[in-house]
């Protein structure tokens, strides 16, 4: 199997495992949720699911597909100019491809919602306008990746019930954790490197920054803290976008 096959089969393995553990989690609480949570929709947190179960309006999530695919295309190809005909591009690729990761996973909501279209559920968008964020805290916890967000702090209220530090601690290591799962697994499958902790490390550190700006920056000024924010996400992204990133999407 190639890398790309592996890739696919670790990710989709990793989101159902996830998937599983919230059921189990629903089922235990008496939360009423049927076995079609586990293929009708890409959300995660059996709670939002059920707000979502809904008609899609055909019109708006097929603009959006159309969209985010045209962009995906030209974007992909604009960068792998970039990178192979400016030496400078190259050196710091990790930084220039943060972008493609928010229309890489635009794209991937799409068509996902897009897919849900056949069970007539109505999944909400991956991200919920991430650039509109002032601070790190409503990065993380209002706008960034909505699917797996509310699963986050559906696990992690099961993990830390009584400790906010330590629930939000849980939260950004099992981030690190799935991640890894779904990236330097199959790379070390597929190359035999060991490539562990990298992405894992971004998150902690992302962790960390959130402390930060609670801690110290909330009586600054608010463009102290969206400076901040940018800049720890940004900063850092090197650790995310790590060599098995960038050999599944052809940019190594």
């Amino acid at each position: 199997m190639n890398y790309i096959g592996l890739f696919l089969f670790f990710s989709f393995s990793t989101m159902f495992l996830m998937k599983l553990v919230a059921y189990l989690c629903a089922k235990s609480e008496k939360v009423n949720i049927d076995e079609k949570f586990f293929y009708t929709s890409p959300i995660l947190c059996p709670k939002t699911y059920k707000k979502d179960a809904k008609l899609l309006v055909k019109n708006e999530i097929a603009f959006e597909l159309l969209f985010s695919t045209f962009s995906l295309i030209i974007i992909h190809n604009y960068y792998q100019i970039l990178i192979n005909e400016f030496e400078v591009v190259w050196k710091f690729k990790e930084f220039f491809l943060i972008f493609y990761v928010y229309i890489f996973t635009m794209f991937m909501s799409n068509t996902f919602r897009a897919i849900s279209l056949l069970f007539k559920t109505n999944p909400t968008p991956m991200h919920n306008k991430p650039y509109l964020s002032k601070n790190i805290n409503e990065f993380w916890t209002r706008r960034w990746n909505v699917w797996v967000r509310n699963w986050l702090h559906y696990l992690g209220k099961r993990v830390a019930p009584n400790s906010v530090l330590m629930r939000q601690f849980s939260i950004f290591f099992i981030s690190g954790l799935f991640h890894e799962s779904m990236f330097a697994i199959p790379y070390y499958v597929h190359t035999g490197e060991l490539i562990f902790g990298s992405m894992m490390a971004y998150f902690v550190i992302q962790f960390i920054a959130l402390k930060i700006d609670f801690l110290y920056l909330k009586k600054f000024s608010s463009k102290l803290r969206y400076a901040f924010m940018w800049l720890a996400i940004i900063l850092p992204a090197p650790l995310f976008i790590n060599k098995a990133f960038l050999l599944f999407f052809g940019f190594n």
